[in-house]
């Protein structure tokens, strides 16, 4: 029983970090180090003074090991050892000199006083200052101890000295035991009882022997002498059993609180139907339904219809951890960004999916917003050089698929100089700003108008039917400069010039139709402002005179 004890004490000592379990297989090691002896000294009928000095010394050790259990935890190893040799030392050395007769009364004397000065100061610096009433409890028990043993040596009784040394060490674990906080009074009263009991077993043992007629009782007392060791692994069991309760509930009160305290949704579900089997308050108040209507809920209506691909992947997702980027649908329809991070989970004894979720939307809209104005002009809001160099490869992929022309337009505000000079900056950049919004208004949604210099626009057009429909724009955009701007109670003319470059019919690439739709601009600025003229009208001296300018 007691090597099944041990195993089960080194079993339970792995994996926990602990350092009492550790010291608990220390000490039933060594026990069962001495009950081996003991077995060979029975069976051999051979029993030595060294054999039997090992033997005692194992179970001083044990109860030792035992004692040591109950200190502070923060002490190092280095310590552990040194009070471990303060406390077994003198012990084990007198124990030596009885077995052996050659110890002398002053030897013993002097081993019982500082013996037992060494072991109130090793237990006083392993249990702290703090436990005064332990430590009391402990000097008492010493001073009675040492009192008793400096009598068997004064009547000369000194072999039983070491069953009063073993008594004193299982006494200690004894009451050492019992003040250990516990929940669990049954086991704490079992292991405690069950060390008084060994405790008791030394000098019973040494009483009896001194009976006439003891060996009749010999059988009787080896069956009870395992007796009190099952009740201190019992007690220790139920200890164990405690502490792992109790490491539970405080688990188990951490992740609740962390579940369902938590500001970001928190949701599980079956991976079996895709329904949800428990939400924390955050979940609640994200998606708008109380707990007994989401939990009625599944998986896919949380999510837009549009988001099937999403849906389907979480249910049939085998993976460890898999985190997601998508949308997610509240009570009301409305819909919120969201980035979905799921992990395999056991709940409530089955199978299930752990899903936090944390709300984008504020990052995605900063995001987008960042984008559109690294891509826009802050002034009129229209793209910019940069987004306008995507559209136009865009734009010419489509006209080269759809194998239709295609327009490219440089628009000019005319004498914008003079504005500026005249009416200060301030009117000027309002002037730009309400230029840009006729214009907008005039072209589709389909075609991109980008602000790509101080007063000038480009306007990209595509699925034109001719060159008349580009004229037919071109000409529109000219009317809309007709009535003046009105800023600030000023009014103020203004105009525009426009070069147009076609696809095909002018180029096939977008450098050289940059570059003809900008000299037709010069061309209509040179020939009178506020026109339209067509790069594919223009003479070619006209053109190699502007390009060579």
């Amino acid at each position: 029983m007691v090597p099944l004890m041990t195993f089960f004490f080194a079993a339970l000592q792995k994996g926990r970090p602990q350092r009492r379990y550790r010291l608990w297989l220390a000490g039933w090691l060594l026990e069962l180090t001495s009950m081996a002896i003991w077995e060979w000294e029975q069976i051999s009928h051979l029993s030595t003074p060294a054999t039997e000095t090992i033997r005692i010394s194992a179970i001083v050790f044990a109860g030792i090991a035992f004692l040591l259990s109950f200190g502070q935890k923060n002490l190092t190893l280095r310590q552990l050892c040194s009070f471990g040799l303060a406390l077994s030392v003198p012990a084990c050395l007198g124990i030596l000199l009885i077995n052996t007769g050659t110890a002398r009364k002053w030897m013993i004397v002097v081993l019982i006083v500082g013996g037992e000065v060494l072991a109130d100061w090793s237990l006083r610096r392993s249990y702290g200052l703090q436990s005064k009433v332990r430590l009391l409890v402990l000097d008492i028990l010493a001073v009675v101890s040492g009192v008793v043993m400096l009598r068997l040596v004064a009547t000369n009784q000194m072999q039983v000295i070491y069953a009063v040394i073993l008594a004193e060490i299982f006494i200690a674990c004894g009451l050492m035991f019992l003040t250990l906080p516990s929940r669990n009074l049954a086991g704490q009263w079992i292991a405690s009882q069950g060390f008084f009991f060994w405790a008791l077993q030394y000098p019973l043992y040494w009483w009896m022997g001194d009976r006439p007629g003891w060996e009749s009782s010999f059988t009787t007392l080896t069956s009870l002498w395992y007796l009190p060791k099952y009740l201190v692994a019992f007690g220790m069991i139920l200890r164990v059993m405690e502490e792992d309760q109790e490491r539970v509930r405080t688990l188990t009160e951490e992740y609740r609180l962390l579940y369902e305290g938590n500001p970001h949704p928190m949701l599980v579900f079956s991976p079996e139907d895709g329904r949800f089997l428990s939400a924390n308050e955050a979940a609640l108040r994200a998606y708008g339904y109380g707990m007994e209507e989401f939990i009625g809920l599944s998986v896919p209506e949380i999510f837009p219809p549009e988001d099937a691909a999403t849906r389907a992947e979480m249910l049939r997702y085998e993976r460890r951890f898999e985190r997601y980027q998508t949308l997610t649908r509240r009570k009301d329809g409305s819909s919120f960004h969201a980035e979905m991070t799921m992990y395999p989970v056991t709940f409530q004894s089955q199978w299930a999916r752990f899903l936090l979720v944390v709300d984008t939307t504020e990052h995605v809209e900063l995001n987008r917003e960042l984008v559109r104005q690294a891509q826009h002009d802050h002034l009129t809001g229209l793209p910019n050089r940069t987004l306008l160099e995507d559209r136009m490869s865009q734009w010419l992929a489509i006209a080269q698929r759809s194998d239709k022309p295609a327009a490219l337009m440089t628009l000019d505000l005319d004498r914008f100089k003079h504005i500026n000079d005249t009416y200060g900056h301030l009117v000027g950049d309002e002037c730009l700003k309400q230029a840009a919004a006729r214009m907008q208004s005039r072209i589709r949604q389909s075609d991109t108008l980008a602000r790509t210099g101080g007063e000038e626009f480009t306007l990209i057009v595509n699925h034109i039917s001719s060159e008349d429909g580009a004229r037919s724009l071109a000409e529109s955009l000219l009317r809309l400069f007709d009535r003046p701007l009105h800023i600030n109670g000023l009014i103020i003319p203004i105009t525009i010039s426009i070069g147009v470059a076609i696809y095909p019919a002018d180029a096939h690439d977008l450098d050289t139709l940059r570059q003809l739709s900008d000299d037709a601009l010069y061309q209509a600025k040179r020939t009178g402002r506020n026109r339209v003229v067509f790069a594919g009208h223009m003479p070619a001296t006209d053109v190699r005179q502007l390009t060579s300018d």
